[in-house]
């Protein structure tokens, strides 16, 4: 006679394996008994994935923003970091309305700090393909210097 594995270690929960058990039952209680999209929606991000990196003369912050366009995106800089925030609502065409809904209208804000110094004249931002290019020129006394080593 089969058993099936998570019943194994019902009757014996001292033993070391038995966690498992409860991790299976855990699992199964997440995605079979919460099908509400409200309850999937805490375990979403609640904006879009940003990338930061820095390159030798300048940062680019990279956000993903499929769908949305240049209206809908807001950037605002200062010396000490930058404000990205968007808002794109899901509504039905002119003249229909929504039978069903599963693309959530969407509103976020996101703020980073520069972790050098920045030229605010230097930012400049493209969207291309849903993502958003953000580059930001360094200050000159935050760019690498190249030192020349002499012989003596």
């Amino acid at each position: 006679m089969l058993t099936r594995w998570n019943n194994i270690f019902a009757q014996d929960q001292t033993h070391p394996l038995a966690v498992f058990d409860e991790w299976n039952r855990q699992l199964n209680q997440l995605f079979h008994e919460n099908r509400n999209p409200r309850v999937w929606k805490t375990f979403s991000t609640q904006g879009p994935a940003f990338r930061l990196y820095d390159e030798s003369d300048r940062l680019v912050l990279l956000a993903e923003v499929p769908g949305m366009t240049e209206e809908q995106l807001s950037l605002s800089a200062n010396a000490d970091g930058m404000t990205i925030s968007g808002n794109m609502e899901q509504q039905a065409p002119e003249g229909y309305t929504a039978q069903r809904q599963e693309r959530p209208s969407i509103s976020f804000s996101r703020s980073f700090n520069f972790p050098c110094r920045v030229d605010l004249d230097q930012i400049t931002a493209t969207l291309k393909d849903g993502v958003l290019e953000i580059s930001i020129a360094k200050a000159p006394e935050a760019k690498p210097r190249q030192i020349s080593v002499k012989v003596g």
